[in-house]
């Protein structure tokens, strides 16, 4: 890649290495105590927690992800959020007229209408310095086992994706969180991120 996507995060993020699973395993149970605390009646919470990041940080090794980001805190609070960045293969948009970003993304979004893709029906064009991104959305219900009682999740995924410059490359940052019951504001927040990131070229 001729250029690295270079993400502004608000507050302070843990990076995770998901190829390191029991490493990862350990960093998710410490984090899941700093955002939902210890006491009994927080067992519930540090569940979500941990499944939310655990699922993250599973796909994102089955997915050879570059990297995993963990929110700590923003401004203070606990927020739980996860970052994922891909450069997946086999995703160069080689019908697309062209390297602008316009180009490469109007390409991706057909290809992903053509497939019917989860989210594309809502599928969102955004701008940043990096150019254009296309933003689809997905939410669902997981069912998970904690100290014997069963829980219910609700998870928000937030899929960006970005033309690399120059190229007709595409890359995918997934922004994740089980604030699923307050979605808007949410996807607010991961826009923000989105639309404030930028391409570095690579040091030669």
């Amino acid at each position: 890649m001729s250029a690295r996507l270079q993400l502004r995060l608000p507050g302070e993020w843990f990076a995770l290495d998901p190829r390191d699973e029991e490493t990862a395993a350990a960093q998710i149970a410490a984090i899941a105590r700093d955002v939902a605390g210890t006491a009994d009646d927080a067992a519930i919470a540090r569940a979500r927690v941990r499944e939310t990041f655990g699922e993250v940080v599973r796909s994102a090794r089955e997915a050879e992800a570059e990297k995993v980001l963990v929110c700590r805190e923003i401004a203070g609070m606990p927020i739980p959020a996860s970052i994922t960045v891909h450069l997946p293969d086999g995703m160069r948009m080689s019908p697309a007229i062209g390297t602008s970003s316009a180009a490469v993304i109007e390409t991706l979004e057909a290809a992903f209408r053509e497939l019917d893709v989860e989210g594309i029906d809502d599928a969102t064009r955004l701008g940043s310095p990096g150019g254009d991104v296309l933003r689809l959305l997905t939410t669902g219900y997981e069912a998970v086992e904690e100290e014997g009682e069963r829980l219910e999740i609700h998870r928000l995924r937030a899929d960006y994706w970005y033309a690399v410059p120059g190229t007709k490359d595409v890359l995918l940052v997934s922004m994740t969180t089980a604030l699923g019951d307050i979605p808007n504001l949410m996807v607010q927040f991961f826009d923000a991120i989105a639309t404030a990131a930028y391409f570095e070229p690579e040091a030669a």
